[in-house]
């Protein structure tokens, strides 16, 4: 039987024994869920042992406390600098060079895009729930995920774009193909502006609005769990298949791109400094 004990996530079945249904909620509330490093390995470390306990048919993937689902990448973890990483030091022999700092920074997009998918290709159905703030890798890990409810408080917005880059780990591969209008599609991914709950429903990327999302929620877990278990793992096989073959290729470039464009690039620096600051508007840009 697998230890789903975690630093950042609280896992545990949910119900009675008959229920089937694990629920998992980010679990760093005082950073309203912020993925820092740890959180994308215990994410990956999570969805594939759940792939080893026959217990679970259903997984409720929810954030735990009052502010939101996550409010996106930890741009205070020092672990996921090297994915903003600043110019090479020409004083210092030993600063890696431009080369290098690509590689480590490509291995480090690969190694989150393949913690996300542990979430895609988890044998059973995934129904997320997500209120308050859900910003950034929160629309990553959501789009890969079978099922989205709702708060009516939920304020999404695909967030890199205002931190000086294009979305990397899943959100421009899947959001797209989730979503009913490319126009609207790309508003969003160009604007990094907030959508709300009837705006996500109206797109189709949440199935519908629930005062009570995670009691909904979990109702819909346990209404899926009731079903043949053999039956539903076949269906999301075969629901997946098409998509994975689709999006892979999408994956890798989008890694290489971000691998030769981001690094050291001022606007990253400019848009990270910004944010930090809390001050209001925009920084400004050089010319192309």
């Amino acid at each position: 039987m697998p230890d789903y004990t975690y630093q950042t996530l609280h896992v545990e079945l949910k119900g009675s024994a008959d229920a089937h249904v694990l629920h998992v909620a980010l679990n760093r509330p005082k950073r309203i869920n912020a993925f820092s490093m740890q959180m994308w390995k215990d994410i990956k470390h999570c969805f594939t042992q759940v792939n080893e306990d026959s217990r679970v048919r259903c997984i409720l993937l929810s954030g735990n406390g009052p502010k939101g689902f996550t409010a996106g990448l930890d741009l205070t973890d020092p672990d996921l600098a090297s994915m903003f990483g600043a110019a090479p030091d020409p004083n210092d022999p030993e600063s890696p060079d431009f080369p290098r700092m690509a590689l480590r920074a490509g291995q480090l997009v690969l190694f989150l895009q393949d913690c996300l998918a542990s979430v895609r290709k988890c044998r059973v159905p995934v129904v997320a729930v997500a209120h308050g703030i859900a910003y950034g890798a929160g629309i990553d890990l959501l789009s890969q995920v079978d099922i989205r409810i709702a708060s009516p408080d939920v304020r999404f917005s695909i967030r890199e774009v205002l931190v000086g880059m294009a979305a990397d780990v899943g959100t421009l591969q899947f959001f797209p193909l989730i979503c009913g209008s490319d126009s609207v599609v790309r508003e969003l991914c160009y604007t990094g502006r907030d959508f709300g709950a009837e705006e996500a429903k109206d797109l189709g990327f949440v199935s519908k609005i629930e005062q009570d999302a995670l009691s909904a929620g979990l109702k819909l877990c346990e209404d899926i769990a009731s079903n043949s278990p053999v039956a539903v793992v076949g269906i999301k096989h075969v629901l997946e298949y098409g998509r994975e073959a689709q999006t892979a290729m999408q994956l890798k470039h989008n890694a290489v791109w971000n691998q030769a464009m981001v690094l050291g690039s001022r606007d990253m620096m400019k848009t990270i400094a910004h944010t930090m600051s809390k001050k209001p508007g925009k920084p400004r840009f050089s010319k192309l």
